[in-house]
Parts: structure tokens; sequence; C-alpha cells
């Protein structure tokens, strides 16, 4: 087909490492095991499948990034849907010329970072990842450098098939395939339960999302110190510490002489929160539930100078 390269040249991605980085990720890749297909009951339609994966552990894509190979079969367990996803990856040039997938698109103007997912899949499994992606999206790059004309290129069960790039950075569109195990919650609405790629097993999606929601935790605790350094240099300085309620005004105030990399949103993309007087101050993170005062919350203060 013109304008479309399959790759031959390197030996396809292994579909458990894929699988485990994306999913765990919250969506994506790998190449999708097939699940034999035979007389079922149609117990969800296409469209509804679809909406279900688009909005699995909490991703916003839109419904048709998302692409019904086909209903293969149900059970008690659920509905398995065999599926492609499209969504968007964002790499940076190292300093030796390979290309590192940093972030992977959840919805508009929403992405995540790969690294908290090193917990989910196993730090090994995620670099080995990285590095088929990175060379995935490098011989893309130089495809469509050398041929404008170039629609696509497929590799195992990935296919890249856009891509913007300037020097350094890059954003590949990549639609990948899996299997989606769909089940009925407490409410009886359909979510997805289980996901599998290739011929790896099926993996839990809360096992997963928790594992990451407990990385990101860390981060939050890290940063969260890291303010409380820069109050404390700042107190030292001037007398007391940034008295507001507002944690935008505690940022202008600390950076950049007291925080040398601004800090505006915790790692599920929503804003810190503080408050202060002079003597005092709390920061503190949502957490993953986004609600104040829930127990994932990830909260520093004046207090507790040693946690």
């Amino acid at each position: 087909m013109p304008g479309t390269h399959i790759y031959s040249g390197r030996k396809p991605p292994s579909a458990a490492r894929l699988a485990l980085l994306i999913f765990s990720c919250a969506i994506f890749f790998g190449a999708a095991a097939k699940t034999s297909p035979g007389k079922t009951e149609k117990l969800i339609s296409q469209k509804e499948a679809r909406r279900v994966i688009a909005r699995t552990a909490g991703a916003e894509l839109k419904t048709d990034a998302v692409r019904v190979r086909d209903i293969a079969s149900s059970d008690a367990a659920g509905v398995v849907v065999n599926a492609g996803i499209e969504t968007a990856f964002r790499f940076k040039k190292s300093d030796d010329g390979k290309w590192v997938a940093t972030e992977f698109r959840i919805g508009d103007r929403q992405w995540e970072t790969i690294d908290f997912y090193g917990g989910a899949t196993g730090i090994e499994n995620l670099a080995r990842a990285r590095e088929e992606l990175g060379a995935l999206a490098g011989d893309f790059i130089a495809l469509r450098e050398s041929n404008k004309e170039q629609k696509e290129l497929r590799r195992g069960g990935l296919r890249a098939t856009d891509i913007s790039s300037l020097l350094s950075s890059a954003v590949v569109v990549i639609e990948v395939e899996a299997s989606f195990r769909l089940a009925k919650d407490a409410a009886n609405k359909w979510r997805v339960a289980e996901i599998k790629f290739g011929g790896d097993e099926w993996r839990n999606v809360d096992a997963l999302v928790a594992a990451a929601n407990a990385a990101k935790s860390l981060y939050a605790r890290g940063e969260l110190q890291s303010l409380r350094a820069a109050l404390e240099a700042y107190r030292a300085e001037r007398g007391s510490y940034v008295v507001s309620d507002v944690y935008a005004v505690l940022v202008d105030y600390l950076s950049p002489r007291y925080l040398a990399r601004v800090v505006r949103l915790d790692p599920w993309q929503r804003p810190y929160r503080y408050t202060s007087t002079r003597e005092q101050f709390v920061i503190r993170s949502d957490g993953a539930d986004g609600r104040e005062g829930t127990a994932d919350d990830v909260r520093i203060s004046s207090r507790d100078q040693n946690t």
C-alpha cells in the first residue's frame, strides 16, 4: 500500500514489556492477543465499548481514538474486547542522539509522566519498553524526513501514524492493540477490569493504578520537602514565612531565589494547596482522589521538620 511501511529489520517489541508499561500508564501498547471468536451473546455495543475503554483508569481520550476490532467473548467474568487505541507520546533526544519517551497523553492537554510507572512495570521492563518506543519514534522520524509522503510505520502491534518534531523534542501518535476485559461495577456500569497485551497474562487495572499512585505520592512528598526547604531559607532571610492562602503567590515569592525549579502542579496535575501565617505553614496535595482532607493527601508543614 503506497505510503505504508512495514518494518521488518528489527525484532518486534516484547508484548509483555510494552503491555505492562502502557497500561500501567493508563492504557496502551503491545500486540493484542486474539481471543478465539465464537458464538457470543452481545452484552455491550461497540459504541459503548469504545466509550468505556477511552475512560480507562481516569483517562479522557476521545472515543474515536479507540477502534474496536471485535467483541470476542463474554462469560461470568465479563466481556473481552479486542481494540486498537491511539494516543500521543512525547519524546526527547538524549545526548547520544536517541529518542526517549517521557510522557503520554490521556486526554485533551492532559499528559502522564512515564517515570511514575516503573513500580508497576518493573524498572528493567520500563527501560526496555522505552528503548523500543524510542527506536520506533526515531525510525519514523527518519522515514518522514526522507519521504514526506510516508503515512505510517508498523512494528509488531504498534503503528506510528503521525509526528511533530522540533530539534530535540517530538510528539508521535501511536496506535496500540490490546485486549480489554470489561465488567460491571457495583453501580451496574461497565468498566475496564483487566487488560492483556499479546501473550501476556491478564493484568488487574486497579493494581496497576495503585502502584502508579504510590510512586506519585513519593514524588509529591519530595516536591513538598523542596518547597519547605525554600520556605525555611526565605524565613531565615525575611524573618517570617510567606503569608498567603494562594499557592501561586507562594511560588512567585520563592522563585527563583529560593526555589530553583518552579513547582506549580502535583503529579496528578492539580495545584498544590498552601495556607500560612507568619509563624507556620501547611503545603499539601489532594492526592489521587483529588479531594481535600482524605487519607491519600500528601502533606508537609512547619511543625514536622523531620518528615
